[in-house]
């Protein structure tokens, strides 16, 4: 969102450093790790210093994960998987798609299973382009503020319902 006015994006970036000092004693208290996925380069050297030092500072605890994607793109992701690999193996014959996985940000981090998009937005926004290839999607017209307890529990009950094929048939075309 550097299309954003410059007034806009400083302030999104103090947001994020307030979020990140005030929230920081709560991660650790409740073991939640704290991953960050994006291009670090346009972030401002402060900013950068509180990612650092939350993710640092949370790198092995093992129970939630969130994962912050600031100056995050899913193309940009795609495009530093493939520079890693071609740094780590320069004389490649051919890439599968085991060898990308293995170079995005988080490999260790499994696809997402449900994607909530809030506010009526249709479209993925370039977000996690290659986790989502099998992920279910779920929009709601409210924004992300105005959420509660019980739109969250509409969504997983939503999802609970739904037929996971991952690219296959129906259960039901395949009895025929």
């Amino acid at each position: 969102n550097w299309q954003r006015s410059r007034t806009e994006v400083s302030y999104l970036m103090r947001l994020i450093k307030i979020h990140l000092r005030k929230e920081y004693q709560f991660y650790r208290r409740n073991h939640i790790r704290v991953l960050h996925s994006g291009d670090l380069e346009r972030i401002p050297a402060n900013v950068c210093r509180e990612i650092d030092r939350v993710t640092t500072d949370t790198a092995g605890f093992l129970g939630l994960t969130v994962n912050l994607a600031i100056n995050y793109g899913g193309r940009g992701e795609i495009i530093r998987a493939v520079n890693r690999l071609l740094k780590s193996a320069p004389r490649l014959h051919g890439i599968s798609e085991a060898d990308i996985r293995q170079h995005l940000d988080h490999p260790d981090l499994p696809d997402p299973d449900l994607i909530i998009r809030t506010g009526g937005e249709y479209r993925i926004s370039n977000f996690l382009l290659w986790q989502l290839a099998y992920s279910e999607f779920y929009f709601n017209p409210k924004l992300w503020p105005d959420w509660q307890g019980q739109d969250l529990n509409e969504a997983i009950e939503g999802y609970r319902k739904r037929d996971r094929r991952f690219g296959g048939r129906t259960r039901e075309s395949t009895k025929q």
